[in-house]
């Protein structure tokens, strides 16, 4: 006899280790998606950082150029006060040392009486620094005397024109532009010009820096402008540094707790500095918001599709992994199915033989139907059903379930099914309660499938009912509704519910809490109903157990 070679099926632990290889190709993809979204978003960063920086550096220096600008535009208004005061010391009428001041009085209310081009006044001085006619009147008194004035002596002796700032730190900004008045070599006064530099507005809109302070000091660090300098013109390192400016800088410095950034032009010609002074976050704050934009929403480009790579890798290996052990689970239960069907097959070949050789020893002996032996006789042949029903359930659940469904009306089917349990009811004390709905329910369902089904439920039941029932007996209820797509039967009893730890393994072969069972009904049942297109599952009930049968309806 030849014996038939059977191809090996693979080991359970191969789909363990295909698993794993799954796991560790998607942690590698992962990382490989992250790695790469970082390098990119790094990238991203470095050149917005660098196009920030960039922007920063321009301000900085669009901050100097304005500091330059309006240092100039400044200097060609002074310009223009120098000149103005260079053609009144030109006219014949200035000569202090003749001691009559009618002639320069007669030229001032000429020329700047109500004059906006000197909008302090007007003043001539003889040559021992006293005042000898202004306009207006009250500019400054006549007879008040400039000689103890440090900028007198330098006149006297230079003879050139001389701007000076006039006791930086009072209420206003003064500013006087100082000429000599030459006559044939000879000095025959001085006039003095005053314009108030509060009264003038130095910012722009057009160079972009309108936010900045704007400082006008010397070159010592005194302010001049504005007449009440903001805090950090007090500031020593603000002063040192504007002190220092030989030419046009700007620079960034910690003042007053904040980083500012300060940018300063010296005055040609002038002992002054114009300075502009902007906080870091005033003037760079829109550059650093856009960056900061940019990085959101370069990040915001990067992150949804890691997110939904995360969900998809995770997905795919938690349906790769449960069909892993949906696969264990099937070898599992071939294997077991193999073993169960060879040893149905040799038990019921037995049982077959000891039933026919009891029965030719019982034939023509009616005695031994009676009595003890008689007795014997009837456990014998009930043990024998038990087997041949066991070994039936075996090799069905063995060869798989394969139905013959018909069209049925469970209304009338189930308390048919249900008659078949009511004498075990009875020698258990216990009460079945049928509830089924009025109108048809139809499905398509093998019937002896169906009633291997509903006999595994009611006989589980009736046994827990029977085991744990108190004086007055248990009850077992069946309820039977239906909607459009499925028929539900819902098997309950009062007993004491099935245990907490047994709830996961409830449905898998050979397994059980009775001392007397097989474990093999409710994993039959459940592989029936599925078989049908239904489920069987175990509901959650305050009192008991309570297992649900589905199965879909079929219209008339």
């Amino acid at each position: 006899m030849k014996r038939e070679i059977k191809p090996e099926k693979p080991a359970p632990h191969a789909t363990v280790t295909l698993a794993a290889a799954h796991a560790r190709l998607a942690q590698w993809a992962l990382a490989v998606y992250v790695g790469t979204a970082l390098v990119v978003t790094s990238l991203l960063i470095a050149v917005l950082v660098t196009e920030e920086s960039h922007d920063e550096d321009q301000l900085e220096n669009s901050m100097r150029v304005a500091a330059i600008d309006r240092s100039y535009a400044l200097r060609r208004y002074l310009d223009l006060l120098t000149t103005e005061l260079g053609r009144l010391a030109s006219r014949a009428e200035i000569q202090s040392q003749d001691n009559d001041s009618t002639p320069e009085r007669e030229l001032l209310e000429i020329a700047h009486k109500g004059s906006t081009l000197f909008d302090v006044g007007v003043a001539i001085l003889d040559l021992e620094g006293k005042v000898v006619w202004a306009e207006p009147h009250a500019f400054l008194p006549q007879g008040a005397s400039f000689k103890s004035a440090e900028w007198f002596p330098d006149i006297s002796r230079s003879r050139e024109t001389r701007i000076v700032a006039v006791d930086p730190g009072r209420d206003n900004s003064l500013l006087y532009v100082v000429t000599p008045a030459i006559r044939e070599g000879t000095l025959g006064g001085i006039l003095l010009g005053a314009i108030d530099l509060s009264r003038r507005h130095f910012g722009s809109n057009q160079d972009g820096i309108s936010e900045a302070i704007t400082l006008i000091t010397t070159r010592e660090g005194d302010i001049v402008y504005p007449p009440r300098p903001p805090a950090i013109a007090l500031d020593a390192r603000l002063r040192s540094w504007l002190g220092g400016a030989s030419g046009p800088r700007e620079a960034r410095l910690p003042l007053q707790n904040q980083k500012w950034v300060a940018a300063a032009a010296p005055l040609p010609g002038t002992d002054l500095v114009y300075a502009l002074a902007s906080p870091e976050g005033a003037l760079f704050g829109k550059a650093r918001q856009r960056m900061y934009v940019r990085t959101f929403v370069g990040l915001l480009l990067v992150m949804p599709p890691l997110f939904m790579l995360v969900l998809m890798l995770r997905r795919a290996l938690r349906v790769f992994r449960q069909s892993e052990q949906e696969t264990v689970e099937r070898e599992r239960l071939q294997i077991l199915a193999d073993a169960s069907n060879l040893i149905a097959h040799e038990v019921r070949n037995a049982l077959n033989g000891l039933g026919v050789g009891l029965d030719l020893l019982l034939k023509g002996d009616r005695g031994a139907h009676e009595g003890r032996e008689g007795r014997i006789v009837r456990q014998l042949r009930d043990e024998m059903q038990r087997l041949s029903e066991f070994t039936g359930e075996l090799m069905l659940f063995s060869k798989g379930i394969v139905p013959h469904p018909v069209r049925l009306d469970l209304a009338d089917t189930v308390p048919k099914l249900t008659e078949l349990s009511l004498d075990l009811a009875s020698e258990a004390g216990c009460k079945i309660d049928v509830r089924v709905e009025r109108a048809p329910v139809w499905t398509k369902v093998d019937p002896t499938l169906l009633r291997v089904v509903l006999g595994n439920l009611i006989g589980n039941a009736l046994d827990v009912v029977a085991a744990h029932a108190s004086s007055d007996g248990g009850f077992v209820r069946i309820v039977l509704d239906a909607d459009q797509s499925q028929a539900r039967v819902r098997v309950t009893d009062d007993g004491p519910g099935v245990p907490e730890a047994f709830r996961g393994h409830l449905f898998e072969p050979f397994r059980t809490t009775k001392p007397s069972g097989t474990g093999l009904g409710l994993a039959l049942s459940r592989r029936i109903a599925r078989a049908h297109g239904g489920d069987l599952v175990l509901e959650t009930s305050t009192i008991g157990a309570s297992f649900l049968l589905t199965l879909p309806t079929e219209t008339q």
